[in-house]
């Protein structure tokens, strides 16, 4: 079960465009063969307003890589492309399940 946790850093003054994007993609993503959790959080208390960061959940790594292909992601990519620093910021993580399972994994 992939993980995916991304760091999204808007350009200035377009923070509210790149989350209604991200916002208008999301229920074709959640629809997503695979798709467990994919939520998007603005960063509080820094200087900056348009900072997110985005955790997503696979069921499976065949279902993470189909979602990269998908054609909602492409466009959302393209979209985001002239408003963001960077689309390359994510680490997939995979969970290191200890205590309680339920609290202790995505």
């Amino acid at each position: 079960m992939p993980v995916i946790v991304s760091t999204i850093k808007s350009l200035d003054r377009v923070g509210d465009e790149v989350e209604r994007l991200i916002a208008a993609a999301m229920p074709a993503i959640h629809r997503l063969p695979g798709c467990e959790k994919y939520a998007l959080h603005r960063v509080a208390g820094r200087s900056h307003p348009g900072e997110f960061i985005l955790v997503e959940k696979w069921a499976t790594d065949e279902d993470l890589a189909g979602y990269g292909r998908a054609p909602v992601l492409v466009k959302l990519h393209e979209d985001l492309e002239p408003l963001i620093h960077s689309l390359t910021d994510y680490l997939v993580v995979h969970p290191a399940v200890h205590g309680d399972p339920a609290v202790g994994a995505l």
